[in-house]
């Protein structure tokens, strides 16, 4: 059997996370409302403000469950996952893993359980998540 694979966000990523979330949630905000403002903009300025408030929006709300998960550390076993925050662990088979889904566009793997209900959030930036998405990838195998 192979060595388990911890993954754990880096101190640099936690304070990215918790600072850009908030700016880019103010600048969509922002860039909307200027884009809705009457007589100020062209139209190409209201199309172009639109989408860039659009797009910050949704990297918010796309990265949201990133914060609940900063400070979980996960080590991924040949039998399933063990979650743990501080001295609180959680083990999860593989028969307990309902769903695995990774949007590489906004560079975020989460795991949900048999009920939908996410219960891991990772940045693809953390430590270790080659080596974890790679293991994790060829253990899951697609389960449904």
């Amino acid at each position: 059997m192979e060595d388990p694979i911890t993954v754990r966000n880096q101190l640099r990523v936690k304070a990215l996370i918790v600072a850009a979330l908030p700016v880019l949630g103010w600048v969509g905000v922002y860039a909307s409302w200027l884009a809705w403002r009457t007589g100020f903009n062209s139209a190409q300025d209201d199309i172009l403000l639109s989408a860039m408030g659009a797009f910050c929006l949704v990297v918010v709300v796309k990265g949201l469950p990133l914060l609940r998960f900063l400070n979980y550390v996960v080590t991924l076993h040949a039998d399933g996952l063990v979650i743990a925050k501080g001295e609180v662990s959680k083990h999860l088979d593989w028969d307990q893993i309902g769903a695995i889904k990774a949007s590489d566009a906004f560079q975020v793997l989460g795991v949900y359980d048999r009920g939908g209900r996410l219960v891991y959030a990772v940045d693809y930036y953390a430590e270790n998540f080659g080596d974890f998405a790679g293991r994790l990838t060829e253990l899951w195998g697609g389960r449904p």
